[in-house]
């Protein structure tokens, strides 16, 4: 075996140095990478675990909404139900110029159906109301009249003046 001089083990410690001082240099860059990714986790688990509550609480608000939703549903199928209920003692009739039931609705259109069908005096038409359509009256002399809306007491009634009025081809 060789022996090394004094020259030469200046050099190679001086090397086995630099060796330490590179591996010393390169452990610390790990260990700051190392602490930079457990920071970026720790972040990115945070930020999950957010996401997720988030979610869920998105979850709660959409089940809500989707039970509040079906029960406005039935509830606006059962209104209108109610509403073609209350509409069906309802008659709409057109073609009676503005202004002719003057300030008696009820009598006029009692009237009207008597004289228009030809029913006797002594049958009685009950009306609870009659009124003309919601629609602004129109200023121009062209423009249709407006419907007058009859509602009678019975539907029966309102079923006998209709089919009066289709006997006799009334429009």
């Amino acid at each position: 075996m060789k022996r090394v001089s004094g020259e030469e083990d200046s050099v190679i410690l001086a090397k086995i140095r630099k060796l330490r001082n590179e591996y010393t240099e390169a452990a610390n860059d790990n260990k700051e990478a190392l602490t930079r990714l457990d920071n970026v986790f720790k972040e990115m688990v945070e930020r999950t675990a957010l996401l997720e509550q988030r979610m869920v609480n998105t979850e709660e608000r959409l089940g809500d909404t989707e039970d509040r939703t079906a029960r406005l549903e039935r509830l606006v199928a059962f209104l209108l139900h109610q509403e073609a209920k209350s509409r069906r003692n309802n008659v709409r009739i057109h073609g009676i110029p503005e202004g002719s039931e003057k300030n008696d609705t009820i009598g006029f259109i009692s009237g009207f159906i008597r004289s228009s069908l030809q029913i006797p005096a002594e049958v009685d038409i009950p009306i609870e109301r009659a009124h003309c359509s919601l629609l602004a009256k129109l200023k121009e002399n062209t423009a249709p009249p407006r419907a007058i809306i009859v509602r009678f007491l019975d539907y029966r009634v309102k079923e006998q003046v209709i089919q009066q009025a289709w006997k006799q081809k009334t429009t």
